[in-house]
């Protein structure tokens, strides 16, 4: 009766067992992952600080809206007076990012 023996596999030039070659490919795995993880993080302060300025959402119109909600606030949501709420606003906001910007 013939036993059967453990299969090889040829690897450069050494001879591993399946369980090293599963091994060496889940390290392989593992080495690609870890360098495709490290190519996409920044590097140092200013990338990471340009991901966040860049991901950041700027939105003027929203600053409006906020802005002519709370002049509405303070005069108790009085109707009638809904668009110089909204100019008002508008004039608030671009005051505010001009003097910003500069």
């Amino acid at each position: 009766m013939k036993t059967r023996r453990k299969t090889a596999n040829k690897h450069e030039g050494e001879i591993f067992g399946a369980t090293d070659f599963h091994r060496e490919r889940v390290s392989q795995e593992q080495a690609t992952a870890a360098k495709n993880e490290a190519a996409n993080r920044p590097q140092g302060t200013y990338e990471y600080e340009q991901m966040i300025a860049e991901n950041a959402v700027f939105n003027p119109k929203q600053m409006i809206e906020d802005a002519a909600f709370f002049i509405a606030e303070r005069r108790d949501f009085a109707p009638g007076y809904e668009l110089a709420d909204w100019l008002q606003a508008e004039a608030e906001v671009e005051t505010r990012l001009a003097a910003g910007a500069a």
